[in-house]
């Protein structure tokens, strides 16, 4: 009782304005559908914490950079790769100057006998030496690291709660991606809607610390809500987001910019 009594230290952020909570806990959530941009918006994102700039040009991380890895099991390195660097030319960052050591990447990662890692208790020594000395680690995507775990079945949450428990012991907060479906326009409303359209079980959902859901179309903004606050208490409020690609030396799309737009 004496220590469950003792004060609690204040909550730490990644974003505060975004309700993003830092450190050990249940994972958070990018959901959306083809073309919403979830995963370039993070890539921009882990550059611009590991930068120490704004993040999306609006929102103030940490009051120093700080360590980011990115696990991809979807895009591939030349397209991770590639995807960073026209981000970092559009945001005027340098990879190697302004983030160094401190944006780690880790694309379609295998374990020693050359199988691929997955969100499974097996592999949970190889996630461990990942997350270590980050704080923030994009998965990318639930679908791709789950196996033959059917995303409509409960045991979904298990991977979930895999890297819950491993931040809880590294301190670096997992950022999931996953998919979404589009919520029927005469449908239930607001952020419900926004809700049930990240697919799968719901025990994906009650898996979570926080949840954010991207919603547009190609070309367009893209519309963000944040559907569930657990730890931060209250979602925020709903902003959209622009993506904008840069010239560079005749090249039209050399660069991109993702930024808040309203």
């Amino acid at each position: 009782g004496g220590d469950i009594a003792k004060p609690l230290p204040k909550l730490e952020y990644l974003v505060p304005r975004l309700g993003l909570v830092a450190g050990g806990g249940a994972p958070h959530m990018f959901a959306g559908y083809g073309f919403s941009g979830k995963t370039l918006a993070l890539q921009v994102m882990l550059l611009c914490l590991a930068a120490g700039r704004n993040v999306w040009g609006a929102f103030d991380g940490p009051a120093n950079p700080v360590r980011v890895a990115h696990v991809d099991a979807e895009q591939g390195e030349a397209l991770t790769f590639l995807r960073y660097q026209r981000a970092a030319l559009g945001h005027g960052i340098d990879l190697e100057q302004d983030c160094g050591d401190r944006l780690g990447v880790f694309v379609m990662p295998k374990l020693p006998d050359g199988s691929r890692l997955q969100l499974c208790s097996a592999h949970k020594p190889l996630w461990r030496d990942i997350m270590a000395g980050s704080a923030i680690l994009v998965v990318d995507s639930l679908a791709a690291l789950s196996g033959a775990v059917d995303e409509n079945s409960r045991e979904q949450r298990a991977g979930l709660d895999l890297l819950g428990e491993l931040s809880e012991d590294t301190k670096c907060r997992p950022l999931v991606v996953h998919h979404a479906t589009k919520p029927p326009n005469h449908a239930m409303g607001g952020d419900r809607a926004a809700r049930y359209s990240i697919r799968g079980s719901g025990a994906i959902y009650d898996a979570l610390d926080g949840a954010y859901v991207f919603s547009g179309e190609k070309g367009e903004s893209v519309k963000v809500e944040h559907v569930k606050a657990r730890s931060h208490g209250e979602p925020t409020a709903d902003f959209a987001l622009g993506f904008a690609d840069v010239e560079r030396s005749g090249d039209a799309k050399a660069g991109v910019t993702c930024t808040v737009t309203g």
